[in-house]
């Protein structure tokens, strides 16, 4: 039984997530194969299809909120459709896990924590905002004075925006360590503002000589979309117009943003027709499209797990520290 996976901040967005610690670590029956439930007649097996979103403390406004997207995938999939509105992540894992919904809108931590759980998730695709950023990287911002590079930030004050934070905390850390840099050894203070707007007032107003943040993630071979949708503000773009002496000293790997992902023992059918409908759904439906997706308004990517393994092996080395030995998981 897992212990220890705790609170989870989510990157961009930065929305305070679930604890988690209370889920077993992995259900062999939510994690049979989809070669185990093949069957064309599907739709009469399933009777219907569940949809689990996040409602945080709006069941009704929410349920209410996804019913063009809601109707749109009851056409794709010829079968009723319904909403299965979560109070937090915590309880969308437990109802995946427990075969309560076929379907979830997940953030990146979030799905991460369900992979480590049960093994029950499967990505389709994932958003894309208005100015083509598919995911995010974790950033280490410096103050000039303090350092010029990496390897100078010795004996510094770095801010956190909060120390469960998946962007801001776990993930650059798990990261730097793999490089051999780590708070001990740097002599780092870290300073947990618990928010990353927050962590910007405090480095603006001149606390700390460096802090963690995030940056915006285009692939070089995708164009940005067409759209009129607000573009999100990564945080070298909200200290620029401070004119702060400045600079960016380590960008992680890129990790997409959260995910909408399928129950993995489905029939692999359903992922077939699902996949195209969700890619083009922002051109066919954008009601329905904006109405599951209201920050990240760029329409859908495939994505597939292994983009997702840092922040699944962050979550995972988190768990590990925290877990006593005999609870630790033997294998993946």
């Amino acid at each position: 039984m897992i212990r220890a996976i705790s609170t989870i901040i989510i990157c961009g967005a930065l929305v305070v997530g679930p604890a988690l610690s209370q889920l077993p670590w992995a259900d062999a029956a939510a994690a049979q194969t989809a070669s185990q439930t093949q069957n064309s007649n599907w739709r009469q097996e399933l009777g219907r299809f569940r949809i689990g979103i996040v409602s945080a403390g709006r069941p009704v406004l929410e349920t209410r909120r996804v019913q063009p997207f809601r109707a749109a995938m009851q056409r794709a999939l010829g079968l009723p459709v319904e909403v299965f509105a979560a109070a937090d992540y915590n309880e969308l894992i437990e109802a995946h896990r427990a075969r309560r919904i076929e379907y979830g809108v997940y953030s990146a931590a979030a799905f991460s924590a369900a992979w480590l759980v049960c093994q029950c998730v499967e990505p389709l695709v994932g958003p894309v905002a208005s100015d083509g950023a598919g995911g995010f990287s974790s950033v280490l911002v410096a103050r000039r004075a303090k350092a010029a590079a990496l390897d100078d930030l010795r004996d510094a004050v770095i801010l956190v925006p909060g120390k469960d934070s998946i962007s801001g905390s776990l993930f650059p850390f798990d990261r730097l360590a793999r490089r051999g840099i780590d708070a001990p050894s740097f002599g780092w203070t870290l300073v947990d503002k618990e928010t990353m707007d927050a962590t910007l007032e405090a480095f603006a107003a001149g606390e700390g000589d460096a802090m963690f943040g995030w940056a915006g993630h285009q692939p070089d071979d995708e164009a940005a979309p067409a759209s009129d949708g607000p573009v999100l503000l990564d945080t070298m773009q909200r200290l620029q117009p401070l004119d702060l002496d400045i600079s960016v000293l380590w960008t992680s790997a890129p990790v997409p943003f959260g995910p909408h992902v399928i129950r993995a023992d489905l029939p692999a059918e359903i992922g077939v027709l699902l996949r195209p409908f969700l890619m083009d759904l922002v051109r066919d439906d954008p009601l329905a499209y904006e109405s599951i997706e209201t920050r990240h308004t760029g329409g859908f990517r495939e994505i597939n797990r292994e983009a997702y393994r840092p922040i699944i092996d962050a979550l995972r080395k988190a768990v590990l520290f925290s877990t006593p030995q005999s609870a630790a998981p033997q294998s993946d």
